[in-house]
């Protein structure tokens, strides 16, 4: 069984005839969007905190956005114009704030409340059309999961997104920020330096994996390797290949920390054992990166290469 066998279940399902479905859920349509929001978020604090923008410039993209809005708002519901004036609103409360740790406060909550109100407008009012399908109840949901298309669902919420006159002031405010940011100099610059340390550090791990911290090598073995061949009993995968001249427990969790050293030392000598070990070394190191903040990879960049 490959890796990623394991995640097929979750990732599609089959129905009685054995066709499959992709996996889909309107918690992951929420997840997708709400990383949307937090990006809007970053980038116009980045934007403020690298002084590629200055407070005055934010508002004045802030109150052409608002503009724009309200050139839609006519065709807008109550709530769509209500969402409109409470932007309003926390726009004149940003124009009046002239500190800038006020600024960036009053600017977060513009950004956050206003997106977020609007992405609760647009499920709502997406639920209500999955409503006439005579889908009121979450069983009634369940029964009728293989029903619903996800590419159907996907469009739903973009079009009525894109009714949405808040999406007008996205359109303008919020990709222009993003456009000011990735073309910048300083941010290309340090995104250049950040995928080479990057780069750098999976050489590194990869070349010596006991560079590894204890948690990572036990990942490998303790929960990677019993996941990759769903069983934690060594002889499965490992078959008669001596993999230590010690007696280790059949139960790869009951191994020690020492033991697991010990197994991936010999694999970089075994290319059997490599070929099954490679690709959950690969995964352990990518976690074990992915959970670094920029600090501290900045500082085991500099303990491995001086």
């Amino acid at each position: 069984m490959s890796f990623y066998d394991y995640y097929n279940p979750i990732c599609s399902f089959s129905d009685e005839h054995l066709n499959k479905y992709p996996s889909w859920s309107f918690e992951a349509f929420i997840v997708k969007w709400a990383d949307e929001i937090a990006q809007r978020h970053h980038d116009v604090e980045d934007a403020l905190r690298c002084g590629l923008l200055t407070q005055e410039r934010i508002c004045e993209y802030i109150e052409k956005g608002i503009e724009r809005c309200k050139e839609k708002e006519r065709v807008g519901d109550s709530k769509s114009i209500e969402d409109i004036c409470n932007l309003i609103e926390k726009f004149n409360q940003l124009k009046k704030t002239s500190d800038r740790q006020s600024f960036m406060k009053v600017l977060s909550s513009l950004v956050v409340d206003t997106y977020v109100s609007c992405f609760i407008d647009v499920f709502q009012k997406t639920m209500q059309e999955i409503s006439k399908k005579g889908i009121t109840t979450r069983k009634e949901f369940i029964d009728n999961y293989l029903t619903l298309n996800e590419k159907e669902i996907n469009k739903a919420l973009l079009d009525c997104y894109r009714n949405n006159p808040i999406s007008v002031f996205d359109e303008f405010f919020g990709k222009r920020i993003n456009k000011i940011i990735l073309q910048s100099f300083s941010v290309q610059r340090q995104d250049g330096k950040g995928n080479y340390i990057i780069r750098k550090l999976v050489k590194a791990y990869l070349t010596n994996p006991q560079q590894l911290p204890d948690q990572a090598i036990e990942q490998i073995f303790k929960r990677e390797l019993p996941r990759y061949f769903i069983t934690d009993d060594y002889n499965a995968f490992f078959g008669d290949i001596n993999i230590s001249k010690t007696n280790l427990p059949r139960k790869t969790s009951t191994w020690t920390l020492i033991d697991c050293r010990n197994v991936l030392q010999l694999s970089w000598k075994n290319q059997t054992l490599l070929d099954i070990i490679y690709p959950l070394v690969f995964r352990a190191i990518f976690d074990y990166i992915s959970n670094m903040t920029d600090s501290f990879a900045l500082k085991e960049y500099s303990e491995l290469y001086g």
